[in-house]
C-alpha cells in the first residue's frame, strides 16, 4: 500500500508489478523501466516512499512512489 494514499496499492504477480489508485477497481502495469518478469519479492518503504522489487533472473529495482 502507498505510504500516504490508502487507495493506491501495489501487487506483485508472476508477470510484473501492477498498481491501482482507486482501491482496486482498475489495475495497470507499474513498469517504470522494469522488465516483464516474475516478481520474487516486493517491499514498500513508508519512510523513503520507495518501492523495492526483486525479479526472477532480471535483477532488483528501486522506484520512487
Amino acid at each position: 500500500m502507498h505510504p500516504i494514499n490508502p487507495l493506491t496499492i501495489y501487487a506483485a504477480t508472476k508477470h510484473a508489478v501492477y498498481y491501482t489508485t482507486d482501491g482496486g477497481d482498475w489495475w495497470r502495469p507499474f513498469d517504470q523501466g522494469m522488465p516483464l518478469r516474475a516478481i520474487c519479492e516486493m517491499r514498500v518503504s513508508n519512510a523513503s516512499r520507495m518501492l523495492y522489487v526483486a525479479t526472477a533472473g532480471r535483477g532488483a529495482f528501486v522506484r520512487d512512489i
